[in-house]
């Protein structure tokens, strides 16, 4: 038995160049708008719990010989500051035309400027990643619309907390925050 489970799950916790172990947990979607509102300070702190101390660089160089970072991280990273992106500038055209101020969107606003570079770079890496990942998880389809949300259907998942953890085990620095 040791045999065979050294030969689906290698010593160095690789197999085909993916951290193991692939997904296993069945979970159900549904909305949480704590992480498509607009910037608040519950919505950030949820954002930054997200991510590792750490932040997602590891170091361990029996996997690679110099730090890495873990891939969900990068695009949790990018996720977030497109949305911050979004935000913003929906933020400013309300300004624009005469809404009130938001204190908490004007202090983010002066330290999170995403420049324009880096939103290219996270919608092509996003893309890339969404492809890479190739989810084929089945979701419900709307019998009147012809629409999905992707709410409600049972997916098979790798535990999120289960690669945070083993993130942070061989984190590379103690920093934390997802900005």
């Amino acid at each position: 038995m040791g045999i065979a489970l050294g030969r689906r799950f290698p010593r160095g916790g690789r197999r085909w160049g993916l951290l193991v172990p692939p997904g296993s947990m069945k979970e159900t979607w549904y909305p949480n708008t704590t992480f498509s509102m607009k910037p608040t300070p519950e919505s950030e702190a949820a954002w930054g719990s997200l991510m590792p101390v750490g932040r997602g660089f590891i170091y361990r160089p029996e996997i690679a010989p110099i730090v890495k970072s873990v891939s969900v991280f990068h695009q949790l990273h990018c996720l977030h500051g497109l949305r911050t992106s979004y935000y913003d500038l929906h933020y400013q055209i309300a300004r624009a035309a005469g809404a009130p101020i938001d204190p908490f969107l004007e202090q983010k606003a002066a330290h999170t400027h995403i420049e324009t570079a880096h939103q290219k770079h996270c919608f092509d890496y996003l893309r890339r990643a969404i492809m890479c990942a190739a989810d084929t998880n089945l979701e419900y389809v709307d019998p009147v619309t012809d629409d999905t949300t992707g709410w409600g259907s049972e997916r098979i998942c790798r535990s999120f907390e289960d690669v945070k953890g083993w993130a942070e085990k061989w984190a590379n620095g103690t920093g934390g925050g997802i900005a």
